[in-house]
């Protein structure tokens, strides 16, 4: 089991209340996955078999087994409490439903429901935004989440950490954590969703991510894989974690 934090230098933002879901833009159509990956479906995305709650609001959490139900984490150093995004900020709902839309449309082919409003019951796993990790007693980088090889989707917390990045930095560093908490493998392929290592993966997006690119062999730091994995396989990996949306 490995605990990844990543560092990434960010642009400024702003963004959101309630729920956002309603006023998400229609996902973005992903162009050219080929079969065997999942393909783009017409079905709304605030539905799916896993649940993603994307807490843009603040919550105070404990330390303790991963729960998102219970905002209990085994990646911070104590308990603490995370403001909401951008508390405050004018324009924070344009920035958050950016943020929100940019998770919907790069996960809008899976089976994964993207939600703003805290489901009543669990398990989902939550990415939480806002604040800054020293006040969880952690190091004070731009993410944090769990890397346990071993597990699959459940109740994990990730969080990503108020550093002035862009919408589409934020949203990329969701799908990372929400990646990574299927064990999905890191890659250091740029523009890849899952590059959370090398100095490939440093500094602000000014576009989404990507899952669906051609077959790239990584670097010797990639997590939960051999040597020889390929972005190919990260893309498969997250039809074999999460299935397609039907």
């Amino acid at each position: 089991m490995k605990l990844l934090t990543i560092a990434i230098t960010c642009a400024a933002l702003a963004g959101c209340d309630d729920d956002l879901t309603s006023n998400l833009p229609d996902a973005g159509v992903i162009d050219g996955p080929p079969s065997p990956y999942c393909q783009t479906s017409a079905q709304p995305t605030d539905t799916g078999t896993y649940t993603v709650y994307l807490n843009f609001d603040g919550v105070t959490l404990t330390q303790g087994a991963e729960d998102a139900s219970q905002n209990t984490s085994s990646v911070i150093a104590n308990a603490g409490t995370i403001p909401p995004l951008l508390d405050g900020v004018p324009g924070r709902n344009t920035v958050i439903v950016a943020t929100a839309a940019g998770v919907e449309q790069v996960l809008s082919p899976f089976d994964v429901a993207v939600v703003t409003t805290r489901p009543a019951t669990g398990p989902y796993q939550m990415i939480v935004f806002g604040g800054v990790g020293t006040l969880l007693g952690v190091p004070d980088t731009p993410s944090r989440y769990l890397i346990d090889c071993a597990s699959g989707p459940a109740s994990q917390i990730g969080f990503v950490f108020d550093k002035g990045g862009s919408a589409e930095t934020m949203a990329s560093l969701a799908i990372a954590g929400i990646g990574t908490a299927a064990s999905i493998p890191s890659t250091n392929v740029a523009q890849s969703c899952m590059c959370v290592v090398g100095t490939e993966c440093t500094g602000s997006r000014t576009e989404l991510c990507t899952i669906f690119q051609a077959p790239t062999a990584l670097a010797s730091q990639v997590i939960c894989r051999p040597d020889g994995t390929t972005e190919e396989d990260v893309a498969l990996a997250f039809k074999q974690a999460y299935g397609c949306r039907q």
